[in-house]
């Protein structure tokens, strides 16, 4: 169920709508939460894909899912970094950001949240 849950939110990274792609990103790190490898290669695997929309949402949903620190993912993001797009670029540099040391405590401070809403 959760693999299948993920890739629907992988597929809806590709939806037509911003408030939709936006969506997906924001459950896709509600539902996985940071560090979890089926989340991240759910969001890399739409890096490269044709819509810079759709870059844009699997970039952020990436910086949300990636484990801090994640030298895989923070190299898939590298590329984004010098698209074509602005929101492609800004959505790459945000998640870089949360990947690096600065996403590191937040990410110890929303799985103590996590834990303590089960």
């Amino acid at each position: 169920e959760f693999a299948a849950a993920l890739r629907e939110l992988g597929q809806r990274l590709e939806h037509e709508e911003e408030d939709v792609r936006e969506a997906a990103a924001q459950g896709m790190g509600l539902v996985a939460g940071r560090g979890d490898r089926l989340a991240a290669d759910v969001a890399c695997s739409r890096l490269s894909h044709p819509r810079a929309a759709v870059r844009a949402a699997a970039a952020q949903a990436l910086g949300l899912v990636a484990r801090a620190g994640d030298g895989g993912s923070l190299g898939e993001l590298s590329p984004l970094l010098e698209d074509d797009d602005a929101e492609v670029r800004q959505a790459a540099v945000q998640a870089a950001f949360y990947l690096g040391d600065v996403g590191a405590g937040a990410t110890d401070e929303a799985e103590r949240v996590r834990q303590r809403a089960k």
